[in-house]
């Protein structure tokens, strides 16, 4: 459990109540009403169906993320880490060349609960044994995570330069600060996703940088071991997709019914890249936005607004809502994402 921003948040695991671990994240609100913040969508006592604000489903769309272990705020930032299973299966050579680049807990960070990107998912690149973010600081000389390992010892990571948070009532709500990244490169913000006729529709806040890449993950998932979940998930490796001068980008090979988790990072003409902006699942698990939706109350606080969706066409095939073309002179973008070999 943390309290951040006026908010507890606490988060649970499912070891005992299926066959794989069930890891959700829920926030209290100073009202005794609740939000699922990470999870999948439930049916809460008295028959209101909670979606997740983050359209990230359990352990963010992973089944190897055991629980969320630790929670701490570090710059105005909430980080989250996990304890990760995924080195279990170091000595399969089938699934250890597939999940190797995901041994190692994970540290995920938010300005809000809502948009959440990834700090690791690799243990900072020393997975194989670091399974566990144990225990996590926030110090004046800088956040310090310290790994559970059985095989040779804790290790104890520190940064110094990690995204901040601004305010909470800023006008479009809380934003991770621009001085993040590598080299000084922020990274793009409020990345949302919507399927589309001709693909998945991605927009995104800019970068102050002049290139930008896209990427996916596809996730493998399978029916088999599990009534109470539709299927079990296992995000697969990186690729980057394309590019974009624009704010907004279509995967025109997503295929209709495989499920995809993506990020675009910034990249200046020198090659440095930025931390990746924060990930989206498709489908999410939060339900389509309709005009009625935006216009309630609810959904009129700055921390829940959602900016308008468009994306580029080629000659007269629009795709996208509204079918705005976005042609900002002097950037580019880059997406990248995880893709899936399960289909539902």
């Amino acid at each position: 459990m943390h309290a951040y921003r006026g908010r507890l948040y606490v988060s649970s695991s499912g070891w005992y109540s299926t066959p794989f671990p069930a890891s959700e994240l829920i926030r209290v609100n100073d009202d005794d009403t609740w939000d699922l913040v990470v999870g999948d969508s439930q049916r809460a006592t008295g028959g209101e169906c909670k979606y997740p604000i983050s359209g990230q489903p359990d352990g963010f769309e992973n089944i190897l993320k055991a629980h969320f272990w630790r929670a701490e705020e570090h710059q105005g930032v909430l980080c989250v880490g996990t304890n990760d299973w995924s080195w279990s299966f170091r000595h399969f050579p089938l699934l250890h060349s597939f999940l190797r680049e995901q041994y190692g807990f994970d540290v995920y960070g938010t300005c809000g609960g809502e948009y959440w990107w990834p700090a690791t998912v690799n243990a900072f690149g020393k997975g194989r044994h670091n399974f566990g973010a144990r225990t996590m600081a926030s110090t004046p000389w800088g956040g310090f995570v310290g790994s559970a390992n059985h095989v040779r010892g804790t290790t104890v990571w520190r940064t110094e330069n990690s995204r901040s948070c601004g305010p909470l009532d800023s006008p479009r709500g809380p934003r991770a600060s621009a001085r993040g990244g590598a080299r000084g490169v922020s990274a793009p913000q409020r990345l949302i996703a919507d399927v589309q006729p001709c693909g998945t529709a991605l927009s995104w806040e800019p970068s102050a940088s002049r290139r930008v890449r896209a990427g996916k993950r596809r996730s493998c998932g399978t029916r088999a071991f599990t009534r109470s979940r539709p299927a079990v998930w296992v995000q697969g490796p990186i690729k980057t997709i394309g590019s974009t001068a624009a704010t907004a980008f279509v995967d025109r090979d997503a295929s209709p019914g495989d499920r995809y988790l993506y990020h675009v990072s910034a990249e200046r003409t020198s090659g440095h890249a930025s931390e990746p902006s924060n990930l989206v699942v498709v489908p999410s698990q939060r339900p389509a936005a309709t005009l009625p939706r935006w216009a309630s109350p609810s959904m009129r606080s700055p921390s829940r607004r959602k900016p308008a969706v468009g994306v580029p066409h080629s000659g007269r095939r629009r795709c996208g809502p509204c079918g705005v073309t976005y042609a900002r002179a002097g950037s580019a973008v880059i997406v990248s994402a995880r893709s899936g070999c399960w289909r539902s």
